[in-house]
């Protein structure tokens, strides 16, 4: 049967709160999490103490025992929450949970006022498996995971002993495509120059307001090796526009050729955290080569080499 009140019509209908909650469980598409990358951010309370601080923010908790629908939690301000500690280490969850008389385990009497509630709970789940990652794994009611704790025997809960389960409901994606064709030929250096900027990658590339993560891709195709031995190391750079973190670097890529003349292609990746000080701004992605002592030959870029830079930011939990 038709619902016979949807979402939204006016002239005095009540629309039933199931209604709204299948309305905002096609808006987030049916995903679980954390509204913002910072929301309610599981940390050690600011004076030692045996319990956690959970930030401010809002979260999306899919309802569990009526599929097809989501709540919405919000926290405007810190909460403070206790951590059993009793002698015995263990693994204890942290999460948001949904108090709903309409579903089960919940009656009306587990909220104290009907009007004010509280509905929505933060709460600790005692002794999970130490690799629990979902509300749902341990409780059968709708919840959102938030983090979990490695319990001491003994002393006060820190930051060290809390590992971050928030996922970002609706993740905030952008990607830089391009591909680079050097405009000359270019040799590397002697292993005296130290790094420098070889083959040369200049592309400026903006790095979103929300982003918090980023994955970087550069492949360089077709690199020629044409003169004797060559061994050194290579990695991408994206930075180098004034901030005090100069550049988030790829890990070295090992450069290695017979004395034969032979074409190679390298590719350099990283997923790296974006610092604050890079975000809403353009930053540099450059390449950078270092030859191994004691190395005569070299490689070169030239008309036949192109390099494909791929760089995507992505808005996750931070």
């Amino acid at each position: 049967m038709f619902d016979g009140k949807p979402w939204a019509v006016e002239h005095g209908a009540t629309i039933p709160a199931a209604v709204a909650r299948a309305a905002h469980y096609a808006a987030t598409k049916g995903r679980q999490g954390v509204t913002r990358p910072g929301d309610l951010k599981v940390a050690a309370t600011p004076s030692a103490s045996q319990g956690v601080r959970i930030g401010t923010g809002s979260a999306t908790i899919l309802n569990q025992q009526a599929p097809g629908e989501s709540y919405q939690g919000l926290a405007r301000t810190f909460t403070d929450v206790n951590v059993t500690v009793n002698g015995s280490a263990r693994t204890d969850l942290v999460i948001g949970r949904i108090i709903d008389p309409d579903f089960a385990p919940w009656q009306p009497s587990d909220v104290p006022d009907g009007v004010n509630g509280p509905y929505w709970r933060p709460y600790v789940v005692p002794g999970v498996s130490s690799s629990t990652t979902k509300a749902s794994d341990v409780v059968s009611y709708s919840a959102v995971e938030l983090a979990r704790i490695a319990v001491p025997a003994s002393g006060n809960i820190t930051n060290g002993m809390i590992t971050d389960l928030r996922r970002v409901t609706n993740v905030d994606r952008e990607r830089h495509v391009s591909s680079v064709l050097p405009t000359d030929t270019r040799f590397t250096a002697p292993p005296a120059n130290g790094r420098v900027w070889f083959p040369f990658v200049n592309e400026l590339i903006f790095c979103p307001e929300w982003a918090t993560r980023a994955q970087i891709v550069v492949t360089v195709s077709s690199l020629l090796f044409d003169s004797g031995v060559y061994q050194g190391r290579i990695r991408a750079e994206y930075g180098w526009n004034g901030t005090t973190v100069t550049s988030l670097n790829t890990e070295d890529a090992g450069l290695d050729s017979p004395a034969a003349r032979n074409r190679q292609t390298i590719m350099m990746a990283t997923e790296v955290a974006i610092p604050e000080e890079f975000r809403g701004e353009f930053h540099y992605l450059r390449t950078g080569t270092i030859t191994n002592g004691g190395i005569t030959g070299r490689a070169v870029a030239d008309d036949w080499t192109t390099i494909g830079v791929d760089v995507e930011f992505v808005g996750a939990a931070a």
